[in-house]
């Protein structure tokens, strides 16, 4: 697709992420309700994948490094790092207070070194796990920013591809896990979308590889994890074939919140199954679901919006001198 004819806002996309924010909370109630819905986990690599995409979508020539990390910082971590302090207020209150040195590696993005559902580990607050990802991400993009344009993807994929490697053969640290190449094939799908790669040929490179790691994975989590991630790659590609796409308001609300609903919804959530002891924890999912949108919804409008605003006041106006060449979709989970 051409520059000229970019549109404002990629709307399919932000749909996806409605869709995978969605996801995330029915995996993560039908799980405490007793009745597991594996495949809502894998939102998690729709927004991996999405990442990837945005990070190549939303820069260019003239990006520096430095605004770009503190685009990312306020994009992501006051709101995690409100999230994660506000649940280790709430066990502290009920005599379960996390490790101090716990919650500051939390706050840090550090790997927890604990169990988790990939070798980053578990942070205070769950879901932020992956966050630890993107940062990680985020850093390693930022040092391409120093090199030319048409050097930035081939290059970062390449390590994140040896990385992944690495882990493969077996040594499997946080920054070693093959989820990493799901940022490698975000960058790709953001180099076809900017053009002009030729996208079949691409799409074909971007689903080979992925395909060849998820066969070669020891556990079936990992190739599981991996087929999930190839179909999120599909949907992306298939969703920006056929921008613009027809409105849906409220999948796009979601989108909107999707950040927020990541990571306030288990705020609600586990108190809610912790409480209701009397009832059947299966009884409890669709609720559970409800109210944990609902307060991610809150959230985003009441609290990260305002923060968003009060650390950038400047962002109406910037955004209105960069015109309409690149997406209006937040790079973030």
């Amino acid at each position: 697709m051409g520059q000229a004819e970019r549109p404002a806002r990629l709307m399919g996309l932000q749909q996806l992420r409605g869709i995978a924010a969605l996801g995330v909370v029915v995996f993560h109630a039908s799980e405490l309700g007793g009745l597991p819905f594996l495949p809502g986990a894998f939102g998690v690599d729709l927004f991996f994948v999405l990442s990837g995409f945005l990070m190549v979508a939303i820069t260019g020539e003239p990006t520096r490094p430095g605004a770009f990390l503190a685009a990312r910082f306020r994009r992501v971590a006051p709101l995690y790092w409100l999230a994660t302090l506000t649940l280790a207020a709430g066990l502290a209150i009920v005599g379960t207070a996390p490790d101090p040195v716990r919650i500051v590696s939390a706050l840090a993005f550090l790997p927890q070194g604990n169990a988790g559902p990939t070798a980053m580990g578990l942070p205070v607050l769950s879901p932020g796990w992956s966050l630890h990802y993107e940062v990680g991400f985020y850093a390693l993009f930022a040092a391409t920013l120093l090199l030319p344009l048409r050097w930035r993807t081939p290059l970062l994929s390449a390590l994140l591809l040896a990385l992944a490697a690495i882990g493969t053969a077996g040594w499997r640290t946080a920054w070693t896990d093959p989820i990493l190449i799901e940022f490698a094939a975000g960058l790709w799908l953001g180099e076809v979308w900017r053009g002009p790669a030729d996208a079949r040929t691409v799409a074909i490179g971007i689903v080979a590889v992925m395909l060849a790691f998820a066969l070669t994975m020891p556990g079936l989590l990992d190739r599981v994890r991996l087929f999930a991630a190839t179909l999120a790659i599909a949907a992306m590609a298939w969703t920006l074939a056929k921008e613009p796409v027809r409105p849906r308001p409220r999948l796009e609300a979601l989108g909107d919140a999707s950040y927020a609903i990541y990571l306030a919804h288990l705020l609600a959530m586990k108190p809610m199954f912790g409480l209701a002891t009397s009832l059947p924890p299966v009884l409890l999912i669709a609720p559970a679901i409800v109210i944990g949108v609902a307060l991610g919804v809150a959230v985003h409008r009441w609290i990260e919006r305002p923060i968003a605003w009060a650390l950038d006041p400047s962002r109406v106006r910037a955004r209105s001198r960069v015109g309409r060449s690149r997406p209006s979709v937040p790079a973030a989970p």
